[in-house]
């Protein structure tokens, strides 16, 4: 089965986007991890099996914050 979950990020000039995770963890298929941003530029990224870092995984997007212009000052937003 193929899931979506999403995480709010958060640059230090606090604007805020998304971080969007698709996942097959399906008995019997191969397993994967896709993710991608919004409301940041950035890359996307994709993954057999499954992605083990979550702090690296926000640095191997590169986002590029559309309000400030810096790249790579984006962190998880506080629950």
């Amino acid at each position: 089965m193929t899931s979506r979950t999403e995480s709010k990020i958060v640059c230090a000039c606090g604007h805020g986007g998304v971080l969007h995770r698709k996942e097959n963890d399906a008995p019997f298929t191969k397993g994967y991890e896709e993710y991608y941003l919004s409301g940041f530029k950035g890359d996307t990224a994709y993954f057999e099996g499954f992605c083990k870092d979550a702090t690296g995984l926000l640095v191997d997007l590169k986002p590029e914050c559309p309000k400030c212009g810096a790249i790579g000052k984006v962190s998880y937003a506080p629950k």
